[in-house]
């Protein structure tokens, strides 16, 4: 099944309420797939997978089962709110939304609550099948509202991950030469755990940054070595190795010749 093939089987109510007593002290089990849209004040919600607070201006996205408990954090609270229920088959938590979410589209998704609010209000023939219509229209609204913020925010996170793998590295080649430049000093420059980093080379160059330090500096070795103007032992120093025997070492592995056969 598809993630956005869900089937509206009715819609339970829909209206709006401005109340200074709202509460929910105890874990609660929804009986029904609902949404709500906050227009005033702010509501702490607690989930099985942790706290939120919600202000005006936010989704909330509950399915059916969902177990949640709250407390207001304002005198007064206002919201819009949508029960209805969905087909086994295809049931609203196949949207994937997230139970708070702060919609891009903020206009658009309170017309639309308005719009299927007065709907609701309305005891004509037809009301039924537009009201439906009406909910398919926002839930179609606030997934590809969610779909593009979810690609934005991805977007950005690459960006900011370029950013800093850029900032590593041209550190790293204005400090290469220093022998004591490795996984740890970088992950002190950069506030960066080891597992961190570790990510952050791995996602960009698929190796190590130990690795990435070893190969900068054994490039840079082969070249002062074919220029011929300075022993071994200086450059290895040049190139950060504090051991020529490690310098010889590590030469040999990696391009199949000693550092004096190679110049």
């Amino acid at each position: 099944m598809e993630a956005y093939n869900i089937t509206v089987r009715q819609v339970l109510a829909a209206h709006h309420i401005t109340t200074k007593n709202w509460q929910r002290p105890t874990a609660f089990a929804r009986p029904c797939d609902g949404l709500v849209l906050l227009t005033a004040g702010s509501i702490c919600y607690h989930f099985k997978t942790g706290s939120q607070t919600a202000v005006a201006g936010d989704v909330l996205c509950f399915p059916k089962g969902l177990v949640y408990s709250g407390e207001k954090q304002t005198p007064t609270n206002a919201f819009y709110v949508v029960d209805f229920t969905t087909a086994k088959d295809a049931p609203f938590y196949q949207l994937q939304l997230p139970p708070v979410y702060r919609p891009r589209s903020g206009a658009e998704i309170l017309s639309r609550f308005k719009s299927l609010t007065a709907l609701w209000q309305k005891n004509a023939p037809y009301a039924k099948l537009t009201q439906k219509a009406e909910l398919y229209s926002l839930l179609s609204a606030l997934a590809a509202d969610y779909a593009q913020n979810q690609q934005e925010t991805k977007t950005g996170r690459e960006a900011k991950n370029n950013r800093l793998f850029q900032a590593v590295t041209a550190y790293i080649h204005q400090n290469f030469a220093n022998p004591n430049l490795n996984a740890a000093s970088l992950g002190r420059q950069f506030y960066l755990s080891d597992s961190s980093l570790r990510r952050l080379f791995y996602e960009n160059c698929n190796c190590s940054p130990l690795q990435y330090i070893l190969q900068l500096r054994i490039q840079t070795a082969e070249t002062l070595l074919r220029e011929g103007e300075l022993p071994v032992f200086e450059v290895a120093q040049r190139c950060g190795f504090s051991s020529c025997s490690y310098f010889n070492r590590l030469f040999k592995k990696t391009t199949g010749q000693t550092p004096a056969h190679y110049q």
